[in-house]
């Protein structure tokens, strides 16, 4: 199995980047502080070359996925370090330009790489079996039916949407990918400019695949698999085929391979090496998501770490009213609480445009904070508290220990009730506080607010009361 594993403690990088000072274009110098024990790994899609954004991003960031060579050579020349990812969709292809006639690059690419082969170019792509109409979103139109006849291509995103019957899904068979292999070890070695990725970052990854136009109205069989596209059968094929493609790539390919698997999990990403990095997309906002529980991410990410995966959160920023701070603070306590060691964390769409307290809003005061006092894990995650409030909405705070504090994390109920409904934290002795702005205050009480968390520091941190596993055996009062 190829891994590179990086020997350290829980949430403990072994090097530390310490960048020189950056001057932006305003003209004044900014410190950048990095903090030790947090991973992270983010995506700019910027095509244009912002310079302080594309700087800051590669000395903050270790990994990021980085289509433009502009950009990425620019973020190497500041940080030799930074591994940047390009891109591609590891289940579709683009076959033409929006213009609907001229070839697409990447088609054109897969086609001569399949003649190479011996492989037939339209075998790379799966096919309606018979007259299929689907329901896809026409412009302002809103859900309109689309027909394809037998032997069309099944679509991604098709049908009028973005890029309308430009992009066709990918057939997995083992007859065709060897030839799936070539296209994309050639695009994780490209070198566009000065410098080489270091690694593909693929897209649209997920065990369930999406967005072939649902609901399904007629037909709908796929001539490749014999099966109804949406039935559990076809999934099943589906999955399996790109999964043992994807531990393919990964065992063959010298460079990082990234998948993206959305929040569509299953244990195979892991128990079949499909991925040196697997990225989470809306996965680590408990504001936001209310699914999956603590308990299940800790779970994923001790055993992706034990595999030597990285797993890397990148969760929606959408807000229910708290400010950016509120956000970043109840995603890092999720972090705390759930990390398994090699994991790390993002919050989309925050690469532009540029604002003076940008860099900021990717290690935010608190993580500066948390970094330099807590120390690392000292156990895993448990549920600490759990009931029913005055509302009747059940409730459940997670906790875990760290060297010098405690973190605790409740993700968003299921009810999805309002987050002002707050549980109050036993008082603790000899704590501290720090809150979502960075500041350690010694308050009367902490309350933990539906989808919220709380970092709190002793000296001396408290001794764990036993060695039993506090996840599948939490201490009894806290039953």
């Amino acid at each position: 199995m190829r891994r590179i594993l990086l020997a350290a403690l829980l949430l403990c990088s072994c090097e530390r980047i310490d960048p020189e000072f950056l001057t932006g274009t305003q003209g004044s110098a900014v410190p950048l502080e990095v903090s030790p024990h947090f991973r992270h790994r983010g995506i700019y899609y910027q095509t244009s070359p912002m310079y302080q954004c594309r700087e800051w991003f590669a000395l903050m960031y270790e990994e990021g996925v980085v289509p433009e060579a502009p950009n990425f050579d620019a973020m190497k020349a500041v940080n030799p370090l930074f591994k940047g990812y390009t891109y591609k969709s590891a289940t579709d292809t683009y076959t033409a330009l929006k213009d609907g006639l001229t070839p697409h690059p990447d088609g054109v690419r897969y086609a001569q790489i399949a003649t190479s082969q011996g492989v037939d170019p339209e075998s790379m792509y799966l096919h309606w079996a018979d007259t299929t109409t689907v329901t896809w979103w026409i412009g302002s139109e809103g859900p309109q039916p689309y027909t394809y006849l037998p032997g069309s291509r099944v679509e991604m995103y098709g049908g009028g949407h973005q890029n309308a019957g430009y992009r066709h899904l990918h057939s997995f068979l083992p007859a065709t990918r060897r030839v799936h292999e070539l296209f994309h070890q050639e695009a994780a070695a490209r070198c566009p400019g000065v410098y080489c990725f270091d690694g593909l970052f693929l897209d649209n990854c997920g065990s369930i695949l999406y967005s072939w136009g649902d609901p399904l109205l007629s037909g709908g069989t796929v001539r490749e698999a014999g099966l109804k596209i949406n039935s559990l059968a076809f999934r099943s094929w589906y999955w399996t085929n790109l999964r043992d493609y994807l531990s393919m790539l990964t065992a063959d390919t010298r460079e990082l391979i990234a998948i993206n698997c959305s929040n569509s999990w299953t244990d195979d990403y892991l128990d079949y090496d499909v991925a040196d990095r697997l990225v989470q997309e809306f996965v680590g906002n408990p504001i936001r998501d209310s699914f999956p529980p603590i308990g299940e991410l800790a779970r994923r990410h001790e055993k992706a770490a034990m595999h030597g995966i990285g797993i890397w959160t990148s969760a929606a920023p959408t807000l229910s009213g708290e400010t950016w701070e509120e956000m970043q603070y109840a995603t890092l306590c999720l972090f705390l609480v759930t990390d398994g060691g090699f994991s790390s964390t993002h919050i989309q769409d925050i690469t532009g445009p540029y604002r003076p307290d940008w860099p900021a809003r990717i290690v935010s005061p608190a993580e500066s904070q948390a970094a330099a006092q807590l120390g690392f894990p000292r156990e895993k995650a448990w549920r600490a508290f759990s009931g029913t409030n005055e509302f009747g909405h059940h409730y459940e705070v997670w906790r875990r220990a760290f060297e010098n504090g405690v973190a605790y994390a409740r993700i968003l109920e299921p009810w999805n009730g309002s987050t002002m409904e707050t549980f109050w934290l036993p008082k603790p002795r000899d704590y501290s506080y720090i809150d979502p702005l960075g500041a350690i205050t010694e308050p009367a009480r902490i309350g933990i607010k539906n989808g919220g968390g709380a970092i709190l520091i002793f000296n001396p941190a408290p001794p764990l009361s036993d060695d039993r596993d506090p996840v599948a055996q939490p201490p009894e009062s806290h039953k």
